[in-house]
Formats: C-alpha cells, structure tokens, sequence
C-alpha cells in the first residue's frame, strides 16, 4: 500500500524477477509493480456483500437456467435442513418445494422472472423432515451481455412467525367481536 503525492492510497502487488543482463554480465534485479487499486475495491465490497449474504436470515440462492443450485446461503441450507457440508450437486429447485408450490413456479413464477427479470409471490418450501415452510419469494433472472439467462437468483423469507402472528391478531380480534355481541346481547 502506498501514498500519491496527492494523498491517493494505492495498491500494488510487486512481482521480483532475477534476471541475467548479458551487456553488464552478471545478473540484475527486476521489479515490475501493478497497481490493484481497482481489484482491492471489488474485492473489499465483494467481501461486504458475502457478509451480508451469509448473515442474513433470509434463504438467498443462485440455480442455473435448468434449476440446478449454484449456491445456497447458511440461512437457506438450515431453512431446508441441508448441512453446509452437504454439496449441492444435484440438488434442484424442484427438490426444495412441494409438487403443487413447484407447479405454480414453473408455470407462474420462473416464465414471469424470464420474461420482465423479477417476479414476487407467495409459495412454500418442503424442509429435509418434510415439513412445509411457507415463504415470500423473489426471482430475478440475471442475463449475460448476449441477452441469454446466465442464472436466477432468489431470495426467500420465512413467513411462519408473520402466519402465527396473523392467526393471533384473527382470534384477537373474534374474541373481541365475540366479547362485543354477548355485551350487547346481556343489555338487551
């Protein structure tokens, strides 16, 4: 890492070569310095990215266009009772969802994230011990310069807390509608 005259920080990687110099006869040091500014940069926020990624609560994955896993993050691998350990070769979309939630993104949800890059919806994930985890769902749909589909990524959240929560905030409010009418009912 160096200082500009301006105050820049740059950085370099250096490569050393012993090289012979035939006209001074004997063999002479060569250095030849590359300025990395520009890939520590990418590095460093690729680095933030994967941080975040890896952190997240959510289930974040990249598949091929076919459906095959690229990758998984840790909260999705534990959502679906996968160990990190556990390669994902193989593994297909289609293998994480129940048939019926499966049929309605290959017809609905992937066609819509081909066609415009995104699609949002509702669906549910079947874990490892076959239990079904309803989820809210992104597709996006990543194209190379060629405008051919490279790979689909997609972000899942577990919608389990926000269903009982739901469910609890229903009975809450029937038991007060129920409170309500037999309070009317008594004053008649």
């Amino acid at each position: 890492r160096f200082l500009t005259l301006t105050g820049k920080e740059r950085w370099v990687r250096h490569d050393t070569y012993l090289v012979h110099d035939p006209t001074l006869e004997e063999d002479v040091v060569q250095v030849v310095i590359h300025d990395i500014t520009n890939l520590k940069a990418t590095t460093d926020e690729k680095d933030r990215l994967t941080a975040i990624i890896d952190h997240t609560s959510d289930l974040v994955a990249m598949t091929e266009p076919d459906g095959s896993f690229l990758f998984m993050n840790s909260a999705g691998r534990s959502m679906l009772g996968w160990s990190f350990e556990e390669s994902l070769e193989g593994k297909k979309i289609s293998d994480c969802h129940p048939e019926d939630a499966y049929e309605a993104l290959e017809q609905v949800g992937i066609p819509a994230a081909l066609s415009t890059g995104l699609w949002k919806g509702e669906t549910d994930l079947v874990n490892k011990a076959g239990k079904t985890v309803p989820v809210s769902q992104v597709i996006i749909s990543h194209r190379d310069l060629k405008g051919d589909v490279a790979f689909l990524s997609t972000i899942m959240r577990d919608m389990r807390e926000q269903n009982q929560l739901r469910q609890a905030q229903k009975m809450e409010a029937v038991g007060r509608l129920a409170g309500g009418i037999a309070h009317d009912f008594n004053n008649m």
